[in-house]
């Protein structure tokens, strides 16, 4: 890649539109100098952005609107256009690619500003354009580089390169992970890391795993399975002795001191043993065959306490059922007692019941003939009252009707008097605002007057002065021109002028012209004095006018005129509040004969309605009376047969009501049914209690519940001591279950942990004596390759004397990595030293070529690159004059026949040295470039 053409326009500190041409030089190797920050830098980062779409330094990774130029006006597009060439074999292709960075520019409608997107433009060889969204992977491709890489090679910072010769070996691994890919073997360490951690995360679930599960593995306590023997003894001697005699057997094959010991080194162990856990599990087998065998023991004692206690119990229960039928029998004899002695009471109570629903029934019947009759009289009554009321409500409806007839004509001549002062009242009102405007120009109209002629008066009487004085200063003028001894005067003729007229010092300069102008200024000021008498004259007599026409529409009262020019007169002012208080009145009115009207029609309603409902209730009534006459008829009929057929005369049933409550019968039912169902329940009861009994007699409860409490307390002592041996076995054989088949598994992965860490140690240089990583290891063979090209420059460029070297391996991992740290070995003193100790100079020069070779083993990596461009900035100024001249000179041997360096450098002596050069200077429009060509 050659670059043969950069355009850039208001981008960085380039405001216009600037060209530069890479062909034009002569030499291969050429100077790009100017004041700091003139922008030289500045060119290079244009490469970089057209290619890459970012900015050329490490720091300044500018991409978007910050690259826009502050020396352009926001309306101009920036853009970097650059062509350059790549060969392909012996042809040469060329590309042009143009950038717009993200930037401000001003909207199309309106105003202000908006925020335009970035675009690429890629034209090939052939004349098309590449699609913009693959450009960007299109020029990578063409270049062969990535922008990373293309710093490395294409532009040489002394500042970074300084930093490189200087780094540490733990920063060069990081630039040359970036630059020769090595980060496989950083990979591979990370992945040993990786598997050695995932390894004692499955230990420490393992370990987790075998602690939780042994802290549930039960261990018996002798001490207390002793005493529990001898309880056991006391309460069945021939079977707990059978037990005992077991138990001791079994206890024998379990050295339980031993596994408590590797139960509490296991739980409390920080890393795994898998020794400690094959050693408890041996004995945890023991263990769990004894338990099942003492289980076994313990459930036939229980099964034989069970059997007793369940015949005990049986006992019991058919004893407690047989006493409760002996207690039922005697309180159904109790009962049945009661109710034969309440028997009479019940049978009166039967008979009353029946004659205080018979009275009330006829009662109810004697009221609804009542109710009928008192219907009929009170319909009678209601009639003929309101009959003799309709006269009376017929006259008050007519009555109103008339007075809201009337209330409605008053309203009528309200509103239309109304009407008429609000017309008027209207118009008054906008003439008094007429009348306030006419005021007003008038007044202003007589002051203009005024000003003018004021201003009329001193522009004449300045004229008259300066006319008079124009006059007088003829007869000097006369006197300086004409009158000369011995010469006849213009006027008299005499030739003796013994006082000629001199001219005064402030009269020197008046003319004719001056006269003229000043006698225009009065006639202008005369004119506008006249016009404004016009203006005011008018105004005054529109003014007049309107009063007339105020004074008509308010009939006549006021004053006949207002003066030319005053404000409004006290009657004018009298006239408008006396207009809007006969509107006000008006409206008042209209508004009470609104309301008056209102009322007298909602009163003729009422008394409409009124009349309307007394009619209709006198037809009602009429209507209904025959109807209410039949039903009482018929109601007084129904209570004459109820008494026949209940056959119970008036006077009996009225004191029956009058004695008892009609709910007395209610309550004297639910007595008699009470004691219906209490005397069948007692007879049912004994029936039942001595047929059950039959001929067996009443047991003793109390020694049958001891004997079957007894035996049910010996049954639940021998069931827990079941359970806990079931529960103690169960729990220790699941842990057994559950650890043992894993054991291998567990085994292997402890092996495979010991083999990763071992690994991982060495290539990871934790080793002690050996700090250096494999990557080191590695990347020390891209700096050898790195160094024998450096060595070349360095060498020339320090005439022989240094050279950089590695440092000895056998040095590189004692105490920390340092297998990529430089030294500098001086061929004349033959002793190797620090890189740190060389001078500002030597220092340039070693990052110089440190920097060369890195660039050349780029290249020699990347296959298929064509990179003819390098840019070198700054740094010469601390070499002398020979340092300065071989470094040139071993550039202008890089450079070769096609290959183009450009120096970015302020140092004079170079300026002087250089012959081709392109010139950046800056100013108030940005800045500019100009090729000076050997």
């Amino acid at each position: 890649m050659k670059p043969l053409r950069l355009t850039i326009q208001a981008f960085g500190s380039y405001g216009k539109r600037t060209e530069i041409d890479f062909t034009k030089p002569n030499q291969n190797v050429f100077l790009i100098s100017g004041d700091t920050g003139a922008g030289k830098t500045t060119i290079f980062d244009a490469i970089v952005f057209a290619l890459y779409g970012e900015a050329s330094s490490a720091v300044n990774k500018k991409s978007g609107q910050e690259l826009q130029s502050q020396y352009a006006d926001q309306a101009l597009t920036p853009y970097v256009e650059l062509t350059f060439s790549e060969r392909k074999g012996d042809a040469e292709a060329l590309y042009t690619v143009q950038r717009v960075p993200q930037h401000m520019r001003p909207v199309r409608r309106g105003s202000g500003m908006t925020k335009a997107h970035g675009t690429v433009s890629l034209i090939m060889p052939d004349g098309t354009e590449y699609p913009q969204k693959e450009a960007n992977q299109k020029l990578e491709e063409i270049i062969g580089l990535t922008k990373q890489q293309f710093m490395q090679v294409a532009m040489i910072a002394q500042g970074e390169f300084m930093d490189l010769l200087r780094a540490s070996s733990d920063k060069k691994k990081e630039i040359f992970r970036r630059l020769f890919h090595t980060e496989i073997y950083q990979n591979i360490v990370d992945e040993l890391l990786k598997r050695r951690r995932d390894r004692e995360r499955e230990i420490a679930r393992i370990r987790t795993a075998c602690q939780t599960e042994i802290s549930h593995v039960r261990l018996p306590d002798q001490t207390a399975e002793k005493k529990s023997a001898e309880t056991e003894a006391e309460k069945k001697p021939a079977e707990t002795q059978a037990e005992e005699i077991l138990r001791q057997n079994i206890w024998k094959q379990v050295d339980f001191e031993q596994m408590q010991t590797l139960q509490k080194r296991i739980l409390q162990a920080d890393h795994f043993s898998i020794t400690d856990l094959e050693q408890f599990l041996e004995q945890l087998k023991i263990l769990c065959a004894a338990q099942k065998q003492q289980e076994q023991a313990y459930k036939k004692g229980y099964e034989a306490a069970n059997q007793d206690y369940l015949e005990k119990r049986d006992a019991f229960l058919a004893a407690q059922e047989l006493a409760q039928r002996f207690s039922e029998l005697k309180e159904a004899k109790m009962v049945l007692a009661e109710c034969a002695a309440q028997e009479t009471d019940m049978q009166a109570h039967i008979r009353l019941i029946a004659e205080i629903r018979s009275a009330y029934e006829i009662k109810a019947v004697r009221v609804r003939a009542a109710d009928a009759s008192q219907a009929v009289t009170q319909a009678s009554e209601k009639k003929a009252a309101w009959q003799s009321r309709l006269p009376e409500l017929r006259e008050a409806a007519a009555q109103a009707e008339m007075r809201a007839k009337e209330a409605a004509d008053r309203q009528t001549e309200a509103a239309a008097s109304y009407t008429i002062v609000k017309t008027r009242a209207d118009r008054a009102q906008k003439l008094f605002d007429e009348v306030r405007k006419a005021e007003k120009k008038a007044a202003d109209a007589k002051q203009k007057y005024i000003d003018t002629a004021a201003a009329y008066q001193q522009i004449q009487s300045e004229y008259e002065q300066l006319r008079m004085r124009y006059l007088n200063a003829q007869a000097g003028l006369l006197a300086r021109e004409q009158l000369q001894p011995g010469k006849p005067c213009p006027v008299c003729g005499s030739t003796d002028h013994p006082n000629p007229c001199v001219l005064s010092e402030e009269d020197r300069g008046l003319t004719r012209e001056m006269l003229d102008q000043a006698q225009r200024r009065a006639s202008d000021a005369r004119d506008r004095q006249e016009k404004a008498a016009q203006t005011s004259h008018a105004a005054g007599v529109l003014l007049r006018q309107t009063i007339g026409e105020v004074q008509e529409i308010t009939q006549g009262s006021g004053q006949d005129e207002a003066d030319n020019g005053n404000s409004c007169s006290p009657d004018i002012a009298f006239l408008e509040q006396k207009t809007k208080a006969e509107l006000t009145a008006a409206l008042a009115e209209k508004q009470k004969q609104d309301q008056a009207a209102l009322t007298a029609k909602e009163t003729a309603e009422k008394n409409r309605t009124e009349l309307e409902q007394a009619e209709a209730l006198v037809y009602h009534l009429e209507q209904e009376l025959p109807s209410l006459e039949a039903r009482s008829a018929e109601r007084e009929q129904e209570y004459r047969q109820i008494l026949r057929d209940r056959k119970m005369e008036e006077a009996v049933w009225r004191k029956i009501t009058d004695s008892y409550e009609q709910s007395s019968a209610a309550r004297m039912q639910k007595t008699v049914e009470a004691w219906q169902v209490k005397k069948a329940a007692a007879e049912g009861k004994q029936e039942v209690a001595e047929k059950a009994i039959g001929t067996r007699q009443e047991p003793d409860l109390t020694a049958v519940k001891e004997a079957a409490e007894r035996a049910g307390i010996y049954a639940k002592e021998r069931q827990e001591a079941l359970e806990e041996i079931h529960s103690d076995a169960e729990m220790n054989g699941s842990v057994l279950r559950r650890l043992l088949p894993g054991l291998e598994k567990r085994r292997a992965v402890m092996e495979e942990h010991t083999r990763i860490t071992e690994l991982y140690q060495i290539l990871s240089g934790n080793v002690s004596g050996g700090r250096m990583d494999i990557e080191t290891y590695v990347q020390r063979y891209y700096l050898e390759s790195i160094l024998n090209s450096a060595n070349q420059r360095f060498l020339e460029m320090s005439g022989g004397q240094f050279e950089l070297r590695m440092l000895d391996l056998e040095k590189a991992g004692v105490g920390k990595n340092r297998g990529l740290d430089l030294t500098v070995f001086s061929h004349i003193t033959g002793q190797e030293r620090e890189v740190r100790t060389l001078s500002g100079g030597e220092s340039f020069m070693a990052a110089l070529s440190l920097a060369l070779g890195m660039a050349d083993q780029i290249r020699a990596n990347a296959a298929g690159i064509n990179l003819d461009i390098m840019f070198i900035d700054e740094g010469f100024g601390s070499l002398d004059d020979r340092a300065r001249d071989q470094a040139v000179r071993v550039l202008q041997e890089m450079a070769g026949g096609s290959r183009m360096i450009g120096i970015i450098s302020h140092v004079t002596e170079l300026q002087q040295e250089m012959e081709d050069q392109l010139l950046v200077t800056r100013d108030e429009d940005g800045s500019h470039v100009q090729w000076k060509i050997s």
